[in-house]
């Protein structure tokens, strides 16, 4: 029986690290993301462990973010109860918010699963080794045309993968190896791996910056500014040097990552703060005709840059004023049913987290995620061993939480980054050689390491 259950958690473990390295993987209906079922399966040999194995004790985390989300689920319910009793409720409404519901639910199953082994150092390493997926995208910075016929890039030249219409949200799971290649990078001392580390982090910064996403460009910068403070503080010797050496390759890495995408990548990045450049439009015809010496040119005359024609300044007010008129939240679909917040006459959503979870789940929902983000903070300020995973997780933890600020998206693609946070005082010393990992990044390394 025992050696039933262990074999049972060593799959349900192996589908998660999976399911981590699916997550760029999106297209299509639900029920066709590798993402989903391989967390369904998890959580169906997690449920065979158990059964057979009644006396297994869970985590005090694991049943901390049960409560916490079921909290969270009910206020979510009670909210679109509330849409329901206000504007009604058709068929398709309906159904959008069903699959919304199941949809959640599946990564709520993901997040309790990585709290419920979280205490497991191999584990953790391998789903931070899953979050480098996103890396088999790097080979389209120099295949852009097949990038194009692929549908990897929006109309207005956003490389956005296979989460269809969602550059956010790419750029977001692309930040991830971007940190961990960061920490690794400025954490190698061999200067051939050192190099290896910084021509990744040039590659993953050509896919940030080919999103399109201006704040994902601002939290790729914060991040690597983030680790180096941190190194500095870490390091007695050198200090000097070893800041004008890092600072000066991260920032020849940056120009390298601009200069190696095509001329419509580069056009439409410089057009994202400087659309002056394109005659404030996305026209293909215009973007393709203005060169880069002429799109410099005209930055050059009139440099002044243009960040708010997404009009976050008039979205966040109707959205507050949405939600003061109804404190127990509107559900998942709130934007569609209310029309109450418009962008250029087009419906569209809060686009801050602390609003989108407000006016889901009403004022409720609101203090219990805010005590959950309380909760993450505090994990990682008060963490025992401040290594190269702490540093990791603190600074993807900022920069998603940064990105969600003006996009409205957490704890989604992030949410395994927040159990594995949540889990750090649960980390046990296993015992294990730690062999055959030469070829894994530096922060990967660990002689105290148990099988996944």
């Amino acid at each position: 029986m025992l050696c039933i259950v262990i074999y049972m958690q060593r799959l349900s473990k192996i589908l998660i690290v999976l399911a981590a390295a699916a997550l760029p993987f999106k297209y299509g209906p639900i029920y066709a993301w590798p993402f989903v079922f391989l967390i369904l399966a998890a959580a169906a040999f997690k449920l065979v462990s158990i059964t057979a194995n009644k006396t297994e004790n869970e985590p005090r985390e694991f049943f901390f973010g049960t409560k916490v989300l079921s909290f969270f689920f009910l206020f979510l319910a009670i909210g679109s109860v509330n849409n329901w009793l206000i504007y009604g409720i058709s068929y398709t409404t309906l159904k959008a918010i069903i699959i919304d519901f199941l949809l959640l639910g599946i990564y709520a199953i993901g997040f309790l699963l990585v709290l419920s082994y979280g205490a497991d150092p191999k584990f953790r390493k391998s789903v931070l080794a899953g979050f480098l997926a996103p890396l088999v995208f790097t080979p389209f910075v120099f295949m852009p045309d097949l990038a194009k016929k692929l549908n990897f890039v929006s109309g207005t030249n956003m490389f956005e993968g296979l989460q269809k219409g969602e550059p956010t949200s790419f750029a977001s799971i692309v930040l991830i190896p971007f940190i961990i290649l960061t920490v690794s990078f400025m954490r190698e001392t061999d200067w051939k791996r050192k190099l290896f580390y910084l021509f990744g982090i040039t590659l993953t910064s050509s896919l940030i910056l080919w999103s399109g996403v201006r704040i994902s460009w601002f939290a790729a910068c914060f991040s690597a500014l983030l680790i180096l403070i941190f190194e500095l503080k870490r390091k007695k010797t050198y200090r000097l040097k070893f800041a004008a050496t890092t600072f000066s390759l991260l920032a020849a890495a940056a120009l390298v990552s601009f200069i190696v995408l095509s001329h419509d990548a580069q056009i439409s990045i410089l057009n994202r703060v400087f659309p002056q450049v394109t005659e404030y439009t996305y026209s293909e015809e215009i973007i393709k005709s203005t060169s880069l010496p002429k799109a410099l040119n005209k930055i050059i005359q009139n440099p002044k840059p243009y960040l708010l024609y997404q009009h976050r300044d008039s979205i966040w007010p109707q959205a507050t004023r949405l939600l003061v008129q109804n404190p127990f939240g509107l559900g998942l679909n709130y934007h569609v049913s209310s029309r109450a917040i418009l962008q250029d006459g087009q419906i569209t959503k809060a686009h801050n987290l602390f609003l989108e979870v407000g006016l889901q789940g009403g004022i409720g929902a609101l203090i219990i995620y805010s005590f959950f983000i309380w909760k993450l903070v505090s994990c990682i300020m008060n963490a025992r061993k401040k290594n190269e995973e702490w540093l990791i997780l603190s600074v993807a933890f900022s920069s998603l939480f940064i990105i969600a600020f003006v996009n409205g998206v957490f704890l989604i693609n992030d949410i395994f980054i927040a159990a594995l946070i949540l889990s750090l005082e649960q980390i046990i010393p296993v015992s294990g050689n730690g062999g055959g990992q030469r070829n894994l990044p530096k922060v990967f390394l660990d002689t105290n390491q148990s099988s996944v």
